[in-house]
C-alpha cells in the first residue's frame, strides 16, 4: 500500500507468493502463534513482494528447523536462477551451497575468498574462527583425506553413491 500498490494489484500478489511459498495455510495466523521458523520464513517473503533485485540475508536461517531451511533455499534458488541477486551473510555454512562466490570475513575483513569448495577445504581455519562445518562437509573431507573421493560433496545420497562405486 505504501508504494502505491493498487488493491488488484497488493491480492495478486500475496496470492503468488503465498502459492509459491506454500504459505496460504498460516495467512490468517497471528503473528505471535508463529514459531520462529515461520517468523523468519515470513520475513524472506516480504523482502520478495517487492520483486527486488538483490535480496540481502543476514543470518535468517539460524531459526529455521533444517527442512525449512532446505525448503526456502531451494525457493530462493528458482528465484536466482530468475536474476535474483542474494547477499546470504551467515554463519551456517550449510546454506552457502549453491553460492557463486564466498567471502570469510574475520574482525570486519575479508580474508579469504572464493568457490564454495574451495572455502570450505579451508576447514582448519574455518573452525580456528569459530564456523562450524556441516557433518556431510567434515565427512567428505576425512573421506578425502583418506583418497577416498575426489571432492566436497553436500548431497549424503550422491556421497554415498560415489562410496559404493
Amino acid at each position: 500500500k505504501n508504494l502505491g500498490y493498487s488493491y488488484i494489484e497488493i491480492e495478486k500478489r500475496i496470492k503468488e507468493i503465498s502459492n509459491f511459498f506454500e504459505i496460504n495455510d498460516i495467512l490468517n495466523t497471528d503473528i505471535k502463534d508463529l514459531t520462529l521458523s515461520l517468523k523468519n520464513k515470513l520475513l524472506i517473503i516480504l523482502a520478495l513482494a517487492h520483486n527486488p533485485l538483490v535480496l540481502v540475508l543476514d543470518d535468517i536461517f539460524l531459526g529455521m528447523d533444517l527442512n525449512e531451511q532446505h525448503f526456502m533455499l531451494e525457493k530462493l534458488k528458482t528465484m536466482q536462477d530468475k536474476g535474483l541477486t542474494i547477499l546470504n551473510i551467515t554463519s551456517k555454512l550449510d546454506t552457502i551451497y549453491d553460492s557463486n562466490i564466498v567471502y570469510v570475513l574475520n574482525n570486519f575483513k575479508i580474508e579469504k575468498e572464493g568457490n564454495v569448495q574451495d572455502i570450505l577445504e579451508k576447514d582448519s581455519y574455518l573452525t580456528k574462527i569459530g564456523l562450524e562445518l556441516p557433518f556431510i562437509v567434515d565427512l567428505s573431507l576425512k573421506l578425502k583425506s583418506y583418497n577416498l573421493i575426489k571432492k566436497i560433496y553436500f548431497d549424503y545420497n550422491i556421497l554415498g553413491e560415489k562410496l559404493w562405486k
